[in-house]
């Protein structure tokens, strides 16, 4: 009991420390840098709408029963205020509505598997500029262009830090993550609560309820980018890792290769430590791309994927019961080809997963891949796409997939 509250005063410390932290960097910025609205009302008055009204569809075709299909129209709408005083505030809504919903086994709601929630906040948070380019943002974001989080949105706070020419730098704190987005509705934290920090269930007993993370971004020279990143939750995981983009130019021929690595530092007792890493050379002549690459994770029980990182890597994963352990003791190889001319785009893409499992998921996937899109205006867009996957001895787990997503941006 005494450890217990030990443990619960010091997760009070850290917060209220970050918090202190994150209020002194609101309100001790110079308001020499003030600018923007002259009010409040001015600030709410010349802020800016933006969104998308869409549809998507898919239809999955197993080897044996239960084929499912589901379609969503959806509503995604954001408002950002102007700046007042360097404060801004923006807030995000999002609504799928089910437009078709189709499955053999009467158990199953396909439609309500990916879409949880049908009305959610995605984004609502309140930013503040600081010295002359930085901000700090605390509330509900899109974490996708700050961290390696998985999914989509974080709920926490982060200080991003832009002073230096070519070096960006974000530090933060996050709680909950949720995917809300045209093909997801998984709110903050899920129904479940498996995407939220403090379940025991998920995190361990003795984890802390929170991630903190750090990902910096360095342009060496023209030729060469660095991405480092730590993420880190006591009692669960920290995560170390670093990606490097090498790419030269000759002619209309721009070459190069992508190198991803990261080490993940267990501390559950079920797991062990592992790393994994991937190396994906790419060129790109006139209309058309290609890409090959080879990734490798650790195998036995080695803690390859933590939640909050479980879709990072790979540009594949259709794999049926795609779990953040799934890829242990894997060897894949991967590649793309695509041709873009004009408003039309296509591509092929491919990936074979050598695995270390057991005879229920199978030893090898082959995995395919075929996508065509359109933009018909600046706004609307057209895409389908086509997958194939194969088990390697296991029965009855086969299946195609096809998906559809119109979308208009406004």
């Amino acid at each position: 009991m005494k450890r217990m509250n030990l443990r619960k005063r010091g997760n009070r410390v850290v917060i209220g420390f970050l918090g202190m932290v994150f209020l002194a960097l609101f309100v001790a910025c110079s308001p020499a840098f003030a600018e923007g609205m002259d009010t409040v009302e001015g600030a709410l008055k010349g802020g800016k709408v933006s969104g998308a009204i869409g549809n998507y569809f898919e239809y999955v075709d197993k080897n044996v029963a239960n084929n499912y299909g589901w379609s969503t129209t959806y509503v995604d709408l954001k408002y950002k205020t102007a700046e007042w005083n360097r404060f801004s505030a923006g807030v995000g809504f999002f609504a799928h509505g089910d437009s078709y919903n189709h499955s053999k086994s009467s158990s199953v709601d396909p439609f309500n598997v990916d879409v949880e929630k049908e009305v959610t906040l995605p984004e609502l948070y309140l930013s503040r500029g600081m010295l002359e380019k930085s901000s700090a943002t605390v509330g509900r974001f899109d974490h996708r262009k700050i961290s390696h989080i998985d999914d989509t949105q974080s709920e926490g706070a982060y200080f991003s830090f832009n002073e230096v020419k070519d070096l960006g730098v974000n530090v933060g704190v996050m709680r909950r993550f949720a995917d809300i987005d045209y093909d997801d509705g998984e709110d903050f934290g899920r129904n479940t609560d498996a995407q939220d920090l403090d379940n025991a269930a998920v995190f361990g007993r003795k984890s802390e309820p929170y991630l903190l993370f750090a990902d910096g971004k360095y342009k060496l020279m023209d030729t060469v980018t660095f991405n480092p990143y730590v993420m880190g939750q006591q009692g669960y995981a920290n995560v170390y890792g670093m990606d490097t983009d090498l790419k030269l130019k000759a002619g209309d021929i721009t070459y190069g290769s992508n190198f991803y690595y990261y080490y993940v530092d267990s501390k559950q007792t079920t797991t062990t430590n592992a790393s994994a890493y991937a190396i994906a050379p790419y060129v790109k002549i006139g209309p058309v791309d290609a890409l090959v690459g080879f990734a490798k994770f650790d195998d036995g029980t080695s803690f390859n994927r933590p939640t909050w990182l479980a879709d990072y890597f790979l540009p594949l994963d259709q794999t049926a019961g795609y779990t953040p352990n799934t890829l242990t003791g894997s060897e894949v190889y991967y590649g793309k080809l695509k041709y873009t001319i004009g408003k039309f785009w296509t591509h092929v893409a491919m990936g074979l997963y050598s695995q270390d499992m057991n005879a229920t998921t199978g030893d090898g996937i082959k995995e395919y891949e075929f996508q065509v899109g359109y933009n018909l205006t600046k706004s609307l867009s057209l895409n389908v796409r086509l997958f194939d996957v194969n088990y390697d001895h296991v029965s009855n787990k086969d299946y195609q997939k096809i998906e559809s997503h119109v979308c208009f941006k406004f």
